[in-house]
């Protein structure tokens, strides 16, 4: 049986999701309008069948797929009162919120490289301010 599974992190929360799994998130950034909002996924650990692709910190190549569902959230109540005062005061408000539903798991085998990264040589710049100083005794 095959296992695919990946950790993510959305909005500052982790996440281990298979395809097909529902999630209820809180988002960050609400957009008003007819644009959906975009949330997006930071893959940090992938199970491919058996292999696992840990990322420093995040694994390159990798992306979940997701469709936002729908947004949601029920009112929150907060009220306040004090005895013997006749005062009571009622307010409410709501979390963003939004259902996300898992629809793929990319693979990560393109993005797994052995080898070291490349280390460029960088040339030696003279100094500006060794021919300025030269360009100013000669003028003297």
């Amino acid at each position: 049986m095959s296992e695919k599974y990946a950790v993510i992190r959305i909005s500052g929360h982790q996440y281990l999701v298979r395809e097909g799994d529902v999630l209820d998130i809180t988002t960050t950034k609400v957009v008003e309008g007819e644009e959906p909002v975009k949330v997006e996924a930071e893959v940090l650990l992938v199970n491919d069948d058996g292999k696992i692709e840990v990322g420093t910190p995040t694994v390159a190549g990798v992306k979940v797929e997701f469709e936002i569902e729908n947004e949601f959230n029920d009112k929150i109540h907060v009220r306040r009162y004090k005895s013997k005062s006749r005062y009571r005061r009622k307010k409410g408000f709501k979390y963003p919120m939004q259902r996300i539903k898992i629809v793929s798991i990319g693979s990560a085998k393109s993005s797994v490289s052995k080898s070291k990264p490349k280390v460029e040589k960088v040339e030696k710049v003279e100094k500006a301010s060794t021919k300025a100083t030269a360009s100013k005794k000669e003028t003297k």
